[in-house]
């Protein structure tokens, strides 16, 4: 009976029940088209940095502010933050993977830098991996050129992007193998590092931000973003070491010279060798002289007479003076550090690449630890499982948003601030609904009061009210959501195309092509719903307040 009379009373009333609908389903229509537009963007967002290079959780050491995959989300004062190094690293890594929730586990270093190459000089943001777990994880980067960065490879890779914008800049291609020279300035001073091109990727649905990403040994960013690495003792080869046995002794070669002193006039006093050992013999106050084999060797130095000086033999250099013999080292030393040196020399190379390569296989110090969810796993409900743990290591856990940065921030920023204006302008629809019923009802006083006279409780008006004003509702909800998803059908045909890149990545490519989401519609008609109920409230007091007599006093 109730829905009888508010069908007929909604068609009796057509213009005020034309003024509902219109308003309602015009909010409806920019809820649901803003919500489409910005929804379509964020999931374009998560698609691009989840697949890319952000996974779907991001382990990093807790501190005073959060940080992204390169610096502190902390807009103009970000450059006074340093991106943390993980303390807890391998025994969280060891943790997540034994946890059947977490499909990939990767480790990455992080830093900015300059880099020149060609001649010109490009800004970059520098990720540091281990290459062959980093692209099992993101299946999102496709090699265009070269080869992909191998575990423990020395090498980085560029973008296509990049890589186009630096052969315009030079005038020439970019080619595998060139040098790129990466350079940063910090607290520690200047930091210089080369590196090869090994290869050109893109990223599957690209953005500006990730355009300047460069993929790295991680060795090459813990240097130049001055990561300390704990390493153990040096060793030193045992053919250097077996040096140390032979010729003079530490305090030969710092004790007294082999010519004790020097006589009254020029000659030297002393005594000469005995007959077929040769050389000079070791002073008292000496440590170790030479060995008997160096000794046995040596020629024997002729002693001159008393005032006579020391003669050289023939077919050699003058002899030192008394002064050189005193200060200039002996021969065997100078020809020990020459050898040492060389063979140091000859393996500087050798043991650079070594620890760079146990640095990696073995994990030195990492920024972050990014994690892949095995699917159907939700990231926030698995992040409140693994708080405490993560607490207990001095670490937390952020979704992907904070792990992008400012790009995915600044999309999540644009959708509430359109909600926000979509909510004041639904404020003032409010506003005119609730005076169109309330004219509504006073126009009504006859019909309410003589139901009120005939038996009808309150509960009863209230009903009726209320579900003109929610039949209303639905069918605004209705058209305003045909009405949206109409104008998006006519957006995607014409194909619009976004020169400006922030506008392209924050809506999800340089193609606008927005998706019909059916919660969101659905959502949408709730909210139609839920402006009719608000709009109604005032009314429906006002109207069981209209008591009997008035029906019987207006006759």
């Amino acid at each position: 009976m109730i829905f009888l009379i508010a069908l007929r009373n909604i068609l009796r009333n057509k213009k005020n029940s034309a003024s509902i609908v219109l308003l309602i389903g015009v909010i409806t229509a920019l809820f649901f088209i803003g919500n489409s537009i910005t929804g379509n963007g964020s999931r374009g967002l998560k698609r691009s940095f989840v697949d890319n290079i952000t996974g779907d959780i991001l382990i990093e050491e807790k501190g005073e502010v959060t940080m992204n995959l390169f610096g502190a989300n902390t807009p103009i004062i970000d450059n006074y933050f340093t991106v943390p190094v993980l303390s807890a690293h391998s025994a969280l890594v060891e943790y997540l993977q034994a946890l059947p929730e977490v499909s990939h586990v990767v480790s990455q270093v992080s830093g900015n830098a300059a880099f020149e190459v060609l001649g010109t000089k490009e800004a970059a943001l520098l990720c540091g991996i281990d290459g062959d777990a980093y692209f099992e994880a993101f299946p999102g980067i496709v090699l265009e050129e070269g080869r992909l960065l191998e575990s423990g490879e020395f090498g980085a890779m560029v973008t296509v992007e990049k890589a186009q914008t630096i052969e315009k800049r030079a005038g020439q291609k970019l080619r595998i193998g060139e040098p790129l020279l990466f350079t940063t300035a910090g607290e520690t001073g200047f930091k210089i590092r080369e590196a090869p091109l090994v290869g050109i990727y893109r990223y599957t649905n690209p953005t500006a931000y990730l355009n300047e990403v460069i993929l790295a040994d991680a060795q090459t960013v813990r240097i130049l973003a001055s990561v300390q690495i704990a390493t153990s003792d040096v060793e030193v080869d045992e053919e250097a070491l077996s040096l140390l046995g032979q010729g003079p002794a530490l305090d030969s070669v710092f004790g007294p010279p082999a010519v004790e002193a020097l006589g009254s006039g020029s000659g030297v006093s002393g005594t000469a060798p005995p007959s077929g050992a040769g050389g000079l013999s070791p002073p008292e106050r000496g440590a170790d002289a030479l060995s008997t084999q160096d000794a046995q060797t040596s020629p024997p130095r002729q002693v001159a007479p008393s005032g006579a000086g020391l003669s050289p033999p023939e077919g050699e250099a003058d002899a030192p003076s008394p002064q050189d013999a005193q200060t200039s080292p002996p021969r065997q030393v100078v020809d020990l550090v020459e050898e040492l040196s060389g063979l140091l020399a000859g393996n500087s190379e050798r043991r650079e690449a070594e620890n760079a390569a146990a640095a990696v296989s073995e994990g030195g110090d990492w920024n972050f630890i990014v994690l892949r969810l095995a699917p159907a796993v939700n990231a926030d409900l698995f992040m409140a499982k693994i708080k405490e743990t993560l607490d207990d290591h001095g670490a937390t856990a952020v979704g992907w948003r904070f792990a992008a940065g400012s790009a995915a921030i600044i999309a999540l920023l644009v959708q509430m601030l359109f909600n926000a204006g979509v909510f004041l302008v639904s404020i003032a629809c409010v506003l005119a609904v609730v005076n169109i019923l309330l004219i509504a009802v006073f126009r009504r006083t006859k019909e309410i009061g003589t139901l009120r006279a005939i038996g009808a409780r309150d509960h009863s008006i209230r009903f009726l009210v209320l579900t003109e004003n929610c039949a209303l509702g639905v069918v605004a909800g209705i058209l305003g959501v045909g009405l949206g998803a109409l104008i998006l059908a006519l957006v995607n045909g014409a194909s619009v195309h976004l020169s400006n890149e922030l506008l392209a990545s924050l809506l999800g490519g340089e193609i606008l092509n927005i998706a019909f989401s059916p919660p969101l519609a659905l959502l949408s008609l709730l909210v139609a719903l839920a402006l009719s109920v608000l709009s109604s409230l005032y009314p429906v007091e006002m109207a069981v307040k209209i008591a009997p007599i008035v029906a019987v006093q207006n006759g």
